[in-house]
């Protein structure tokens, strides 16, 4: 049976048995040790909210008090001008998280996530929108509040200004700005004090946020060493964080639209205070335009993603990122670039196209681990496939970010769709309990891509670690109502294969005499060839093991995974054809 457990099992009995192993990995272990140690003398003696933060150097440690002009009767925000009226016939905003263990749920009332909804859903709900933020205000005055984490003080103001900004023609939003700007800047230069910067190799998209909710904020309350704050961020980080393809590093598909749009929401601001021609206007414009290219890769005909790849955000549901986008940004979203019967790669993301099928995954090609932090998961040579709108085989997303048990399992290679050797994972999985750990000389490999006649390869030597399987190769080729999957095993020797399926919510009924999979989305036919003996067939769903969805940060969905597993002799190439017929309208 497939556990998280056994790479840490693996790794801590050879630390304990074997010497020569001990060894190899000592200077990695007391490296991590020695950073632990740090971030919590750091942490331990930092002040309120800074933590293992480090001073970023391109942004003035000189501190700038706010004027007082901002409480002048006559004060009015500088704000963008964006091209909506009225509210959209949108489904309602997804509720607020349920589970009070989940410290994202708290995090969530404190960022003021609804003025999305009243801005795509119920433009009518502007009094009561501003009334709420009035009443946030005079009671969250004490900085050592949770709620005053520098994430969450970013969303706040970010949420609020470009709310306003499409409600700039209201009389309750001109009136209420008189209210709001002392706040704004206050909040803003508590930002600038804490940007959320940790080291080249340990600084993740929080920065990004930082940047988006400074740029704004400077442009609306006037202030340049606010924006300059926010410029000097963008343009020191977003090289590091984005990839020439306009993808970005951490490697989720929902987390892509995410901060597609905060780019976009500074350019919007920037260009509205210093003219569309503008340095920094061009420059994140150009950013914004590359970031909706690569997230249109990730998306359907409707501008939906054609599946969950990784993390999701707590903050908003996927389908509200790529509404925002619609609503906010007309002139860069939809972007269709779609090509029929093709295969491409960009940023270590690889699609697969041909008669409305589809087929997604990512593949960081290089050496594994990466150094940088991510809101991807352990899904090496693993992918999606969506046929005619429905999504066959899916990536099960994340429930929460606490290390509850469908959780744990979701992240880790049980989640995705590939194979595993004697029980293990196509690479190491993370062997801290909860959080990313991969030590080195154990958990190296090296990963290579390529893309040719519709098909892509994906290859690593991940395997030999703990087995005597040199190589791995998986080739993914979409053909007409159907997929093939052939995974090719270098080595010798006896070894046990596992391939794991995990099927979309539409499917909740496996067929085993049959090799098929049903529901109201369809049927999947599949077979497997390539095994010598015939193969165990195991399927559940909805169990401890496994079997659930989360396509929105806080849900569940029940849904059905098929493993197919036998022994075999190396070297062996294993092929899998799916047949896909869509139930009738």
């Amino acid at each position: 049976m497939i556990t998280l457990n056994k790479d840490r099992q693996f790794f801590l009995k050879s630390l304990c048995t074997s010497p020569f192993f001990l060894l190899r990995h000592l200077p990695n272990l007391t490296s991590a040790v020695a950073r632990k140690v740090n971030n919590w003398v750091r942490v331990k003696f930092s002040a309120k909210h800074y933590g293992a933060k480090r001073s970023p150097g391109w942004i003035s440690k000189k501190v700038n008090t706010p004027t007082r002009c901002y409480e002048n009767s006559s004060f009015r925000f500088i704000l963008a001008c964006y091209p909506i009226a009225g509210a959209a016939n949108f489904a309602k905003f997804p509720p607020m998280l349920e589970k009070a263990d989940d410290p994202e749920a708290y995090f969530s009332m404190n960022r003021w996530g609804f003025l999305l909804e009243s801005l795509l859903v119920n433009s009518s709900a502007r009094q009561s929108d501003l009334a709420k933020i009035s009443a946030w205000i005079k009671s969250y005055t004490d900085k050592g509040e949770v709620a005053w984490e520098i994430y969450s003080a970013c969303e706040r103001i970010s949420n609020l200004l470009v709310y306003l900004a499409a409600n700039a023609a209201s009389a309750e939003s001109s009136e209420f700005q008189k209210t709001a700007a002392p706040f704004v800047a206050d909040s803003a230069e508590w930002i600038r004090r804490h940007v959320e910067y940790y080291g080249p190799t340990a600084t993740n998209n929080h920065i990004i946020n930082n940047a988006r909710a400074l740029v704004l904020a400077g442009v609306a309350i006037d202030n340049d060493s606010i924006y300059e704050a926010g410029v000097s961020t963008f343009r020191k980080c977003l090289p590091a964080m984005v990839g020439n393809g306009g993808f970005l590093r951490e490697r989720s598909s929902h987390y892509q639209l995410i901060v597609t749009n905060w780019v976009l929401d500074a350019w919007r601001f920037a260009a509205a205070r210093y003219g569309v021609n503008h340095p920094d206007a061009t420059y994140l414009k150009d950013y914004g335009a590359r970031m909706t290219s690569a997230a249109a890769m990730l998306c359907d005909g409707d501008s939906r993603l054609l599946g969950l790849i990784g993390d999701i955000s707590p903050d908003t549901s996927p389908l509200y990122s790529t509404l925002r986008l619609s609503r906010l940004y007309p002139e860069f979203w939809p972007v269709t670039n779609k090509n029929h019967q093709s295969a491409e790669m960009k940023d270590d993301w690889f699609l697969i196209s041909r008669e409305n099928q589809y087929v997604l995954g990512n593949f960081p090609a290089g050496l594994f681990p990466d150094p940088y932090p991510t809101h991807g998961h352990c899904d090496h040579t693993s992918f999606i496939w969506q046929s005619e709108g429905v999504e066959i085989l899916v990536d099960t997303g994340r429930y929460r970010y606490t290390p509850d048990d469908v959780s744990l399992l979701q992240i880790s290679a049980a989640g995705h769709n590939v194979p595993f050797a004697n029980g293990y994972s196509p690479l190491c999985e993370s062997l801290l309990k909860s959080g990313l750990w991969w030590p080195k000389p154990y958990a190296v490999a090296k990963l290579e891509s390529s893309a040719s006649n519709g098909a892509v390869l994906l290859s690593h030597d991940g395997f030999s670690r703990m087995s005597n399987i040199t190589r791995h190769t998986r080739e993914i080729n979409l053909m007409s109502g159907g997929l093939e999957v052939v995974d090719s095993f270098e080595g010798k020797g006896q070894v046990n294969i596992r391939l794991r399926w995990n099927f979309g919510t539409s499917f909740n009924f496996f067929e085993s005499d049959l090799m098929s999979v049903m529901g109201y989305g369809g049927t999947v036919e599949f077979i497997t060839k390539g095994f010598a003996e015939p193969p165990l067939i195991f399927s559940s769903s909805s169990q401890s093991d496994g079997g659930w969805i989360s396509a929105v940060y806080g849900k569940l969905e029940p849904s059905i995974y098929v493993d197919v597993s036998s022994d075999v002799t190396l070297p062996v190439v294993i092929s899998t054809r799916f047949k896909f017929e869509k139930c009738a309208a």
